[in-house]
């Protein structure tokens, strides 16, 4: 089929259908190409529930950061928490999916692991959102949701 850059220039994504026998059924395929400096966040990104993803981004934005498959961004002060990343952010340098939660001050977690907001941990395994500040960020988060 073809393939396309993110406008952002962050990835650029292949698509194109596949028939691996004449009598298979075809499937489309999606090739992701990251740059080396954000493979770590795209990593997490397809390696976490969706629940999981959603909830250390969010969490990310509550420590002031932006995080995507396309890596993680320091925001700037005061930027609102439901706002869009600035276009002119660079990622922050995580070559290791370690680094990105070390940068969030949160506990490493295997990918077999990221399952829910309950696998969102402080360093001493504290459930981020069960703490004060991430339970009201959690509600005002599902607050905006609805």
């Amino acid at each position: 089929m073809g393939g396309f850059g993110n406008p952002d220039g962050t990835h650029t994504t292949h698509m194109g259908i596949v028939r691996l026998g004449p009598d298979t059924q075809h499937r489309r395929i999606d090739i992701k190409v990251y740059p080396s400096a954000t493979i770590s966040a795209a990593i997490i990104h397809f390696t976490g529930s969706a629940q999981f993803n959603r909830f250390l981004s969010r969490a990310a934005r509550e420590l002031g950061y932006y995080l995507s498959s396309d890596g993680l961004f320091k925001l700037p002060p005061n930027h609102p928490t439901r706002a869009p990343r600035p276009p002119n952010l660079a990622p922050l340098r995580c070559p290791e999916e370690r680094d990105i939660f070390d940068q969030l001050g949160l506990l490493y977690v295997e990918p077999t692991r990221r399952k829910d907001k309950s696998d969102v941990l402080l360093p001493d395994g504290t459930p981020f959102w069960s703490t004060k500040a991430g339970a009201a960020a959690g509600a005002a988060a599902n607050t905006a949701l609805r």
